[in-house]
């Protein structure tokens, strides 16, 4: 499967930016759709050997993948993204050849923002970005990527993007996108990330002022609970020293 999606993928050419050819992409997302079925298919199972089989899996599809997160390719995303979402939850960590993919993922990611906001490839995206911390926080803080950053410089990027531009389109999904991926950080980076606390309250803070949706309200309240949760003094102490703590106490009992 994964070298007739190859072949497939080589007949699209250098220029085929939009992928219009409907056939051949009907066909590399049948290829692909396939192996991401085979990777739920044995992760799933509670055989002894079954990781060992995702690891000779995910070499065998890995260049496939990775040449795969391209802007160009992106009718083929949706699937691509849930293959890289799934080998990680399956398996027991996360291996070098995932982590080469990260960097490509979060471009993927920007351009889709800057292009089409299109959340179906925002969803499975954004469901790897939160196995890899869950996975490996350690590597995700402290360990610069290909592109001179690490996993959560490129993360706090992508959420101060996404709400940015959640506000200039008036787009209540693109702001949920954000607080989800804030709530992900503090609930698996545990103790990992004090110093950027004070501007994630800030960040929740301007944002439960600004927003008028009661769903996207409530999912800014949750992630301002997870502050508390994530370390309570230092959360009350923020909270005071910006005189902010009656006006979001207010609102949470609101």
């Amino acid at each position: 499967m994964a070298e007739a999606y190859e072949d497939t993928m080589a007949q699209m050419g250098q220029d085929d930016i939009d992928m219009n050819d409907a056939k051949l992409t009907t066909t590399a997302n049948g290829c692909i759709g396939a192996i991401f079925r085979v990777i739920t298919s044995i992760g799933s199972q509670s055989k002894e050997n079954s990781k060992d089989v995702l690891l000779e899996i995910e070499a065998k599809v890995h260049n496939v993948l990775l040449n795969s997160l391209d802007p160009r390719f992106q009718d083929v995303h949706e699937y691509v993204l849930n293959c890289i979402a799934a080998f990680i939850y399956y398996s027991n960590t996360v291996t070098s050849n995932l982590w080469e993919m990260f960097p490509k993922l979060i471009e993927v990611l920007h351009h889709n923002l800057d292009k089409s906001c299109e959340y179906g490839l925002i969803s499975p995206g954004i469901s790897a970005i939160m196995n890899y911390m869950q996975k490996d926080p350690e590597t995700f803080v402290e360990v610069d990527m290909q592109n001179g950053v690490t996993p959560f410089t490129a993360v706090v990027a992508l959420i101060s993007k996404t709400i940015s531009l959640s506000h200039e389109a008036e787009d209540v999904l693109l702001q949920k996108t954000g607080s989800e991926l804030v709530i992900g950080l503090l609930e698996n980076l545990h103790g990992r990330i004090n110093n950027s606390i004070p501007a994630i309250i800030e960040l929740l803070v301007n944002e439960i002022q600004d927003s008028e949706d009661r769903c996207a309200k409530l999912l800014i309240i949750q992630a301002l609970n997870m502050c508390f949760a994530y370390n309570t003094p230092l959360t009350f102490q923020i909270l005071e020293e910006k005189q902010w703590t009656q006006g979001v106490f207010s609102v949470l009992f609101d």
